[in-house]
């Protein structure tokens, strides 16, 4: 077999989590719940996009914003820093985050470096991976989601279970498992 190395495949496993966000209806996007809400003038609005809105392709990076030197050389997320992307798997904690003012309610895919929080992870990248279509009553229309989900061409998904994982096959991402039985296959090995 050429191309075996005998060394294990690097595969990079992204975590699945949940995540809720304000609206921003003109834009169609998702705006993270720390992002200012402080009023702009109409140039700076006109000229960037607001602080804290998600991309509609590609990932969100995490930077630090500490201003300290405590993790220069580790990267972000680092350990002893609060810096990082953060969402949760507990919808105890999601639900007091869902509200009137952040009224979207998704499940990201979290990348790079990835490390526990204290209500779920903190990661160095992030994308929207689905949009869940919750009871009306507590969310937007669910014809204001569907289309916020196409912006970000991402499934708008009515939710099914309380795991973030159980959504991996709609979102489109592999499985750890997944990816390995692919890699096997790809070696001629048996999967």
């Amino acid at each position: 077999m050429t191309g075996v190395t005998g060394k294990a495949p690097d595969f990079p496993q992204t975590r699945l989590a949940l995540r809720a966000w304000r609206l921003d209806k003109a834009g169609m996007a998702v705006v993270s719940l720390n992002a200012s809400t402080r009023k702009k003038s109409w140039l700076s609005t006109a000229m960037a996009s607001p602080v804290g809105r998600w991309p509609h392709t590609g990932m969100l990076l995490a930077s630090c914003q500490s201003g300290g030197k405590s993790h220069e050389d580790e990267p972000v997320p680092a350990v002893e820093c609060t810096c990082g992307i953060y969402a949760t798997t507990d919808l105890d904690v999601i639900n007091s985050y869902l509200r009137k003012d952040a009224p979207v309610l998704g499940v990201v895919e979290l990348g790079g470096r990835v490390i526990p929080a204290t209500q779920g992870y903190r990661a160095a990248a992030a994308r929207v991976a689905a949009i869940l279509l919750i009871d009306e009553a507590l969310t937007e229309s669910h014809s204001t989601l569907r289309k916020l989900a196409a912006a970000y061409r991402v499934p708008a998904v009515v939710p099914h279970s309380a795991d973030p994982e159980d959504y991996r096959e709609i979102v489109g991402t592999p499985s750890l498992a997944a990816e390995a039985e692919e890699f096997l296959r790809g070696i001629g090995g048996q999967a």
